[in-house]
């Protein structure tokens, strides 16, 4: 069974090449926390997005696409994965862990990261299976 994740990636990674889906491994190197869980997906959630907002993509990998994005297209998915779910956003809906909302805290490490991003740079946007 593979596991889906959702993470923003570095783009210039030397050992990653956008074009060329044949190595296996061809994912670049993690720079942000993973997205956090929801229902649907980030990952499904990923394919919509990127189908709807136009941006380019490649199959990378067996298992991987890149979308290479600006920061505000970065904030649009986190507000199309998280805005509808109630686990992120209701005190009496939130997954907790030894009493304390664990996700939202993930969300909030990813909100923070994607708020320092340069908004003038492009950025790796990695759905990938492990």
């Amino acid at each position: 069974m593979s596991f889906c994740l959702l993470y923003i990636g570095q783009l210039d990674d030397p050992s990653f090449d956008y074009d060329d889906w044949s190595n296996v491994g061809n994912i670049p190197i993690r720079r942000s926390p993973h997205f956090p869980p929801t229902n649907p997906s980030p990952y499904n959630r990923f394919y919509k997005w990127v189908e709807k907002s136009g941006c380019k993509s490649n199959r990378v990998d067996w298992g991987a696409t890149v979308a290479i994005v600006n920061k505000a297209q970065i904030e649009d998915l986190i507000t199309q994965c998280y805005s509808d779910d109630l686990s992120y956003s209701d005190p009496e809906k939130m997954s907790t862990w030894e009493g304390k909302p664990y996700l939202v805290n993930q969300l909030l490490e990813l909100r923070v990261f994607v708020a320092n991003l340069d908004a003038k740079e492009l950025y790796a946007l990695v759905a990938c299976e492990t």
